[in-house]
C-alpha cells in the first residue's frame, strides 16, 4: 500500500468515527450570514467548523496512536495537539487567519501520527518525514517572498521620497546614497528571481537602511527631524504603538507628494484616514488585535496613496 493510499484511507476511517461533528459543521457553514458582516462572518464559520473537526479528529487520532504505542507516532500526536491549542489561542484574540494555518497543521500532523501508527514500513516512515521537510520549505520560501515584496515597495517609497525632496533642496551625499540604495534593490529583484531569497532580504535590508538614512538627512539639513523606529515589541500594544508609528511616518511622506489634483492618491489617503480612525477606536476599546489589523491596512492604503500616478 503506497503511502498517499495509508493516509487517505485512515483519514477516511478517522472522518467515519465523527459523522455528527461533521455534519453539524456543514450546517453551520451554510447558514445565511447578515448581508453586511457576510465575509466576515463566513471565514468565521469556516474557522468554527474547522476547530469542531479538528477536535474530533485528535480524539479518534489519540485512540490509534495510544494503541499503536509508537514513540514517533506520539511525537506527531503532540505537535498536532499543540498547534490545536495556538489555534484556539490565536482564534481567542480574533487572529482568525493564524488560527485556520494552525488548524490545518494540526490536521496534518495527525493524519502523520495515525499513519506511523498504522504501518511500520520504513519507506512509509521516511516519506512522511521527506513530506514534512518539503512542506516547511515551502512556507518558508513564501513567507521570504512576502517579505522581499514588502520591503520592495517600502524602499520605493522612501526612494521616491528622498528624490521629491532632494528637487527641492539637492545634498550630494543623500544623493549618492539614494542611487547605492537603487543598485541595492535591483540585487535583491534579481536575487528574487532567481530563488535566491537570502541574499534578497539581505539587499533589501541594506536599501531600507540607506533610504531612511538618506531622507534623516535631508530632513534634518531642512531643519526637520524625522526617525524611523526598530522593530522591538513584546506583546500587542508595542507592536500596535510600533505600527502608528509607521503609519505617521507615511502619512508624513504622502503630504509631501499628493497634490490637490491627484484624485487617486487622495482617494487613498482619505480611506487610509478613515481606517486609522477605525484602528484608534478599536484601540480606544482594548480591541488590540483589531487595531493591530487596521493600523497596517492603513499604511497599506497610505503606500498605494504615494503610488498612485499624480495627476489622476
Amino acid at each position: 500500500m503506497t503511502k498517499k493510499t495509508v493516509i487517505a484511507a485512515v483519514l477516511l476511517a478517522c472522518l467515519a468515527l465523527a459523522p455528527r461533528a461533521w455534519a453539524v459543521d456543514e450546517k453551520t457553514s451554510t447558514s445565511p450570514p447578515d448581508a453586511k458582516n457576510q465575509k466576515d462572518n463566513n471565514n468565521t464559520k469556516t474557522l468554527e467548523a474547522k476547530i469542531k473537526s479538528n477536535r474530533v479528529f485528535l480524539k479518534a487520532a489519540e485512540k490509534v496512536v495510544r494503541n499503536a504505542k509508537s514513540g514517533e507516532a506520539g511525537s506527531y500526536f503532540k505537535k498536532a495537539q499543540g498547534l490545536f491549542d495556538e489555534a484556539m489561542t490565536h482564534y481567542e484574540r480574533g487572529e482568525r487567519q493564524f488560527a485556520l494555518e494552525d488548524i490545518s497543521e494540526s490536521t496534518r500532523m495527525a493524519i502523520y501520527a495515525i499513519t506511523l501508527s498504522t504501518s511500520p514500513e520504513d519507506s512509509i516512515r521516511e516519506a512522511i518525514i521527506e513530506e514534512e521537510m518539503l512542506i516547511n520549505a515551502e512556507h518558508e520560501h513564501q513567507q521570504k517572498k512576502r517579505l522581499i515584496a514588502k520591503g520592495t515597495a517600502e524602499v520605493e517609497i522612501f526612494i521616491e521620497a528622498a528624490e521629491r525632496l532632494l528637487k527641492d533642496k539637492p545634498n550630494k551625499e543623500s544623493a549618492k546614497r539614494i542611487d547605492a540604495t537603487k543598485k541595492l534593490l535591483l540585487k535583491a529583484k534579481e536575487s528574487a528571481a532567481e530563488n535566491l531569497y537570502d541574499d534578497a532580504l539581505w539587499a533589501i535590508d541594506e536599501a531600507y537602511g540607506l533610504a531612511t538614512h538618506s531622507v534623516k538627512d535631508i530632513k534634518q539639513s531642512q531643519g526637520e527631524i524625522i526617525t524611523f523606529p526598530k522593530i522591538k515589541f513584546h506583546n500587542e500594544d508595542e507592536r500596535f504603538a510600533y505600527e502608528l508609528k509607521k503609519n505617521d511616518t507615511y502619512i508624513f511622506f504622502a503630504e509631501q507628494t499628493i497634490k490637490e489634483n491627484d484624485k487617486e492618491g487622495t482617494r487613498f489617503f482619505l480611506k487610509a484616514m478613515a481606517t486609522r480612525f477605525d484602528a484608534l477606536i478599536a484601540h480606544q476599546n482594548r480591541d488590540i488585535s483589531q487595531a493591530v489589523e487596521k493600523i497596517i491596512s492603513s499604511t497599506s492604503l497610505m503606500i498605494k496613496a504615494i503610488q498612485a500616478p499624480p495627476g489622476k
